[in-house]
């Protein structure tokens, strides 16, 4: 899993950054709240322990909280952190055309309107 051209620091950022839009993702399309290490592991491959260290850190600093037996799920922090992320790594395709709203809709004026857009529809859909 390390990338010996990068710091301690900027691996742990990497991680952090790619195990929050899976998690935003996961929790917004309805597939589940809490996640362990095998399931960040399917979508993000690397090495299982080392994702430990890095869930643990994220505990540390408010991202995640415990979810008991070696699982997790997002905290208000981290679930913000999750949408920023997840809408910058995708804003080409989040804003053209993500979903049922209409050509002039408010969100199409940034990746981060059409993430909000998004998550409010799935909120309706799924009664959050």
């Amino acid at each position: 899993m390390p990338d010996n051209s990068r710091s301690l620091s900027e691996e742990y950022l990497f991680w952090r950054d790619e195990i929050l839009q899976v998690m935003y993702w996961l929790a917004g399309e309805g597939l589940g709240d809490e996640v362990g290490p095998p399931i960040l592991k399917t979508f993000l491959g690397g090495d299982e322990v080392a994702l430990v260290v890095v869930l643990g850190q994220m505990v540390n600093e408010g991202f995640l909280e415990s979810a008991g037996a070696d699982r997790y799920r997002l905290t208000p922090l981290g679930t913000d952190a999750g949408k920023r992320s997840f809408a910058l790594e995708f804003e080409g395709l989040l804003g053209q055309a993500h979903g049922e709203c209409g050509p002039d809709c408010w969100c199409h004026t940034s990746a981060a309107r059409a993430a909000q857009c998004a998550t409010e529809r799935l909120a309706k859909v799924y009664g959050g």
